[in-house]
């Protein structure tokens, strides 16, 4: 099997390499030997024969790339380059360790929260075309609740709403089976359900005699009420429970997702079980959601409810003076200011992990060695992430450190002297032999060449203190 060969492979790689080696001296073998058949001389023909079958090194590589799992093998690599790291310098890398870490678990908290409260959409049907409503306060700018008066007139003058619902929730007391406990329950209005879309996991929401003012009354229950205080069995639909001593029967069970609002553990029927103050326009007790028709722009609600409020006004002016209605989406009223605060966290963690970051880089640039660098030493093509990389950290070490000819003493930067120039009659030196990349290694076999390692001895001896080669000399 094809996984199979890569997986030993990606473990015995010395075993591929050499295989791979083998492979590339048949084959370079048997080119030598027709060039030599076609009358070419034994070292020209092998150095043909090299020139033709072209970069090796980077043959290997995508051999590699083919017959192992990089990942697996990359995964290796950093992990013996990490212990090595840690062995050579253990405090530096305990500090980049801890600080790394420690950006890391702070991005993930901090994103996690703003992706749970900004980020992720409402779990309701359309969640776009909730909005919530508001008594505006025009001399300060703020948002109110809503007077009861104000709501009816509200949903009786809007025409581009969906469904619009009154609602407000506090603490009762629940008894079932004789066990009073303290639940938050909701009291909200007739087309309340029908603004958020959200359909019952059991039973049914409230039928209109039951939802009357004055009415019965009714009881939808939460999921976790239902697990919790009902035993979540499905029997549980029809049982009384006792809510300021008035008993209401359940009639349905909401989805887990749906406890809107203030994790409510019942709702009831406004103005049946729990009995409303008298009518007071300047008496601002409630809240409401609505929701806007399909296809409708929320500055086109904005213009609509603000002409209400603005009729209501002149209308009302003892108690609606100085007010107009706003209309702002539910997932802004909802979150508020918190959002600002959350992305300035999550903008100071990404700070610190951007500093872990930038010490395990000068980490890894520490470790690499001095050599020169540019694009043909490379010679690797661009999808070679490793060695690129390597690339660019030998480029910006050369980048921050000084010159060769500069040397630190504190704080002050000294530049050593030139070198004093020879005078006119003295013997001038032998050329610098250049420095080749692994395309030039074939030809410096040739021995009237200079030899493609500088820094070996050839044959021809030293002379003034540089290596050179005995043609040269």
């Amino acid at each position: 099997m094809g996984w199979i060969r890569r997986f030993r492979n990606t473990l015995f790689r010395s075993a591929a390499d050499a295989e791979f080696a083998e492979e590339a001296q048949f084959h370079l073998e048997e080119r030598t030997r027709d060039y030599v058949a076609q009358g070419w001389n034994p070292d020209e023909a092998r150095r043909e024969a090299r020139r033709r079958l072209g970069n090796l090194t980077v043959a290997r590589d995508c051999a590699r790339d083919a017959d192992t799992f990089r990942w697996l093998a990359d995964l290796g690599q950093d992990t013996l380059h990490a212990l090595r790291m840690f062995r050579r310098s253990p405090a530096f890398s305990l500090v980049a360790i801890l600080v790394l870490a420690l950006g890391i678990g702070a991005t993930t908290a901090v994103f996690s929260v703003v992706h749970a409260v900004v980020l992720k959409p409402l779990p309701f049907p359309d969640a776009d075309r909730l909005v919530a409503l508001r008594t505006l306060w025009k001399g300060t700018g703020g948002h109110g609740s809503v007077s009861l008066q104000d709501f009816e007139d509200w949903r009786d003058g809007a025409t581009l709403f969906e469904a619009m619902a009154l609602y407000n929730a506090g603490e009762s007391a629940a008894a079932i089976n004789g066990s009073p406990q303290f639940a938050t329950v909701a009291r909200v209005s007739d087309q309340f359900f029908r603004a958020f879309g959200v359909a019952p996991l059991m039973g049914r929401h409230f039928s209109r005699a039951e939802a009357a003012r004055g009415g019965v009354g009714a009881a939808v229950v939460s999921h976790t009420f239902w697990l919790t205080r009902l035993g979540g069995e499905t029997t549980a639909l029809g049982r009384s429970i006792i809510i300021a001593g008035r008993s209401v029967t359940v009639v349905g069970v909401m989805p887990p997702a749906f406890a809107f609002p203030e994790a409510t553990d019942i709702w009831i029927p406004f103005d049946t079980v729990l009995r409303v103050p008298p009518p007071n326009r300047g008496g601002h007790n409630y809240l409401v959601v609505g929701r806007l028709r399909s296809g409708v722009r929320l500055e086109a609600a904005r213009a609509e409810m603000r002409a209400i409020g603005d009729r209501l006004e002149q209308q009302y002016t003892g108690t609606n003076g100085g007010t107009s209605v706003a209309v702002t989406p539910l997932v802004e009223e909802m979150i508020g200011d918190t959002s600002r605060m959350l992305f300035l966290l999550l903008g100071a963690v990404l700070v610190l992990l951007l500093i872990a970051c930038g010490i395990r880089g000068r980490d890894h640039i520490r470790c690499v060695p001095h050599v020169r660098t540019d694009a043909s030493d490379c010679g690797l093509p661009a999808r070679c992430p490793r060695r690129c990389e390597s690339c660019v950290a030998q480029l910006w070490r050369h980048r921050v450190e000084p010159p060769a000819d500069t040397r630190h003493r504190g704080d002050r930067v000294i530049r050593r002297p030139a070198r004093r120039r020879r005078s006119a009659d003295s013997q001038p030196r032998a050329p610098e032999p250049r420095r080749s990349g692994i395309h030039d290694l074939a030809r410096s076999r040739d021995g009237n060449q200079q030899s493609a390692f500088p820094h070996r001895r050839p044959s021809g001896g030293h002379t003034g203190g540089r290596t050179v080669s005995g043609a040269a000399r």
